[in-house]
């Protein structure tokens, strides 16, 4: 049977090392994970979705959007995605008491959302578990494994519930 895990290309952005407590290792999902071929290309394509969308932005980096450091990799295949970790997402944020600029938060996200349509892309998968909140109460895109470009035919099945 095939490894879950893509092989690493030479476009994609290997990972400097070393890691810190301020990376976060995004590695693919295996709850659907059932051992047949379908899913092992499933897992591949979102997986490889990601790293497309976020080489481009890589290139063009947005203060609202998650900063890649790309792909860890081992035995030529990719283990996981490096971003920066952020402390809390928006929905644990909103459960704070104290107060909340939300028209900031939403103009920020919409920039967010205009510079990748700019370059090219669509998210696919916005929602406010797809939004990370910063130190400093701003908010920073993140998930990109739906991600295509524009134009591009939806391959994979909504994974959001509700």
């Amino acid at each position: 049977m095939n490894d879950i895990k893509p092989p690493f290309a030479a476009s994609f952005t290997q990972v400097p090392k070393p890691l810190s407590d301020h990376h976060y290792v995004k590695t693919p999902s295996l709850l659907a994970y059932d051992g047949t071929e379908e899913v092992v290309r499933n897992i591949h394509a979102q997986v490889l979705n990601e790293i497309a969308a976020c080489e481009v932005l890589m290139k063009y980096p947005h203060p609202n959007i998650v900063t890649y450091f790309g792909c860890i990799v081992k035995d030529g295949r990719v283990r996981g995605l490096c971003f920066t970790k952020y402390p809390r997402t928006l929905p644990g944020r909103m459960r704070m008491p104290r107060p909340f600029d939300v028209r900031r938060c939403q103009q920020a996200i919409r920039e967010a959302v205009e510079h990748m349509h700019r370059h090219g892309l669509i998210h696919n998968d916005l929602n406010p578990a797809n939004i990370m909140i910063d130190e400093n109460d701003n908010p920073v895109v993140i998930d990109f494994d739906s991600c295509k470009p524009e134009g591009a035919e939806l391959s994979v099945k909504g994974k959001t519930h509700g």
